[in-house]
């Protein structure tokens, strides 16, 4: 029988001692205990990088940051997405990927612009509406004055005049 590491001394049978899998690192290891995150199988260690490429990179790629924040945003962050690895040359971007990517983003921005341009008219409308709005008020409102002016409250032969133009008739005309 062998004691199991960490069972208290407990005795088991040696097919319960350790699971192949750590068995067979615990036996290839070097010094004869289990290696944690090392170099293997001949694969090539990655590679580390300064903070501020790090942080270059991340700030290039929008890693991190809200790019669906509008419409917008989100179009001039996918240009540039699509832009930037053609420049830094990265190894799992084809030019059938980036090829791909613009057809959607153009198919993405097109699908907007013609409801977008009907919207933009709609409150360019609405905002000549206001001010037309705006400008009849105030204009009503200096006849009113006039009126008010012409025809005073306190004269009770007034009333007719002051009804016609939707002046008070008992005080003083204030907008």
């Amino acid at each position: 029988m062998i004691e199991s590491p960490g069972r208290g001394g407990s005795a088991r049978p040696p097919h319960f001692a350790f699971s192949r899998r750590r068995l067979l690192f615990h036996i290839q290891s070097p010094r004869g205990t289990l290696r944690k995150n090392k170099n293997r199988g001949g694969r090539p260690s990655r590679p580390t990088w300064p903070d501020s490429a790090v942080t270059a990179f991340k700030a290039r790629y929008f890693i991190g940051l809200n790019i669906f924040a509008s419409r917008a945003l989100a179009e001039q962050s996918a240009g540039d997405l699509i832009k930037h690895p053609t420049e830094d040359a990265l190894p799992a971007v084809t030019p059938a990927r980036l090829a791909t990517a613009t057809a959607a983003l153009e198919a993405f921005v097109g699908s907007e612009a013609p409801q977008s341009d009907a919207q933009s008219d709609a409150t360019k409308l609405r905002a000549q509406r206001d001010a037309s709005f705006d400008e009849v008020l105030r204009l009503r409102h200096d006849i009113q004055f006039a009126a008010d002016a012409a025809w005073p409250w306190w004269n009770d032969t007034n009333l007719a005049e002051r009804r016609e133009f939707i002046i008070p008739a008992g005080r003083a005309f204030t907008a």
